[in-house]
């Protein structure tokens, strides 16, 4: 989803839930 938003994906990925998922998610969407 983030990365068809932005074009890509993004730079930086911040997590704040807790979820493992998310944590997964968020580093998935960060660029190489």
């Amino acid at each position: 989803v983030i990365r068809g938003i932005t074009d890509g994906g993004v730079d930086y990925a911040f997590e704040c839930v807790g979820d493992t998922g998310v944590v997964s998610t968020a580093l998935q969407s960060c660029c190489d």
